[in-house]
């Protein structure tokens, strides 16, 4: 007899999965009495617009006391992220009087650029892109908007801990909050082949999009492809933190399907090296759902792709797949199969330990509510690693190659 779903499985094949398989992730949630963990888990995902529009279409009976909470939390949801795109909006049409190139991409792009409103798509934050060389005028336009860098160090030594920590894949980019809490990222230099130092030429090739009554730069549909599957591998593909991205860059390869540009998109992504990670994300709705409309878009990249890519992305594929059934894989280990991960480590040890403890304790309690001990996460990561099976292994082996792709870019 097979063993029964878990929830997160359940969730995923809610969201992804055709309308049979997700009538049954629905039927399941309701015999179970599940329904309120799976609102709370969209709600982690950050998935919550989708939830939303699944059970609406399916005409799923959530229950009252579920129902309740996804309206509440929906709700709350939609103010926070509308509050945060309306201050993004802003600093953008802010950066552009002053005379600063910008452009938005993520969260902000995908809304103003794929799904037109708040409602549909929320962010907790707005990343905005900018040249390295208009770093220092682009937080002084936004420090008199309010936004202000929120580090427990000086600035220089903050940007040697990112030079030094592998878990920012060659990505340069500093939190800035207001007064509400609400926050802006602003980016100068992307660890991704060939662009590294290039985000000049990713803001030259932006497009206008409208929100809010306002014309805002945002990045062009086939470099959002790439960016958000950058963020998806700095998370480690986990579905906890990438389902969002697996919906967004399904969404950005339908409208350019939709407007004819998806084969020469597609085509740019595999020229710069990148097939391998954009492909193992496309492949995920299929292996769901049989027909999923991205299907073509996976089918067209599997053949851009050259033999050592597409193996490498059904190991990622594979990954993801993992991650729904058994949750997060610790963090750490791709770290393990990669030299300059750990010779970044090392550099931050030898240039200065304690500084570089104190942004990574910082960085720990922002994502997790509190700081690890480094014996306690070296102790994790040993029992992590002697649990892995042999093909978990060659998935994290996968995973670390393409992470060392974008770091070698930076």
């Amino acid at each position: 007899m097979a063993n029964p779903l878990n929830s997160r499985e359940l969730l995923v094949r809610l969201l992804l999965a055709d309308d049979a398989q997700a009538r049954f992730a629905s039927r399941e949630f309701s015999r179970l009495d599940k329904w309120p963990e799976a609102v709370r888990l969209a709600s982690l995902w950050k998935v919550l617009p989708t939830l939303n529009r699944r059970v609406a279409a399916l005409g799923a009976d959530v229950g009252d006391t579920a129902q309740a909470t996804l309206h509440r939390m929906t709700a709350a949801g939609f103010v926070r992220s509308a509050r945060s795109a309306r201050k993004g909006v802003n600093a953008l049409v802010e950066l552009r009087q002053k005379g600063i190139p910008a452009a938005a991409f993520k969260g902000l792009a995908a809304i103003a650029g794929l799904y037109r409103t708040p409602r549909d798509r929320f962010i907790g934050d707005v990343d905005i892109l900018i040249r390295q060389e208009d770093l220092n005028a682009a937080l002084v336009c936004l420090e008199a908007l309010g936004f202000k860098p929120d580090l427990p160090g000086e600035f220089p030594d903050y940007v040697s801990f990112m030079r030094h920590s592998p878990a920012f894949a060659g990505n340069f980019s500093v939190a800035l909050r207001d007064a509400d809490k609400c926050e802006i990222d602003v980016h100068w230099r992307l660890g991704i082949s060939g662009q590294a130092s290039g985000t000049g030429q990713l803001i030259q090739r932006a497009r206008e999009a409208e929100l809010f009554g306002s014309a805002i730069p945002i990045v062009a549909p086939a470099d959002n492809l790439i960016l958000t599957s950058h963020h998806a591998f700095r998370e480690n593909l986990t579905p906890d933190m990438t389902l969002r991205d697996v919906l967004d860059i399904e969404a950005w390869c339908l409208q350019l399907a939709a407007g004819g540009e998806l084969q020469t998109a597609l085509e740019y992504v595999a020229s710069i090296g990148l097939a391998s990670p954009l492909l193992a994300i496309i492949n995920i709705p299929p292996v769901f759902n049989s027909d999923s409309a991205v299907k073509p878009a996976a089918e067209l990249l599997q053949r851009l792709a050259r033999k050592t890519e597409a193996r490498t992305a059904r190991q990622l594929t594979n990954l993801f797949v993992l991650q729904v059934h058994q949750g997060p894989l610790n963090k750490d280990l791709s770290y393990l199969f990669h030299p300059r991960s750990l010779g970044q480590i090392a550099g931050g040890f030898l240039n200065g330990w304690s500084r570089y403890r104190s942004f990574m304790q910082d960085m720990e309690i922002k994502n997790s509510g509190r700081p690890l001990p480094i014996s306690g996460r070296i102790r994790f990561l040993v029992r992590a690693f002697a649990g892995l099976m042999p093909a978990q292994l060659r998935m994290i082996r996968a995973l670390a190659k393409v992470k060392g792709t974008y770091q070698n870019g930076s």
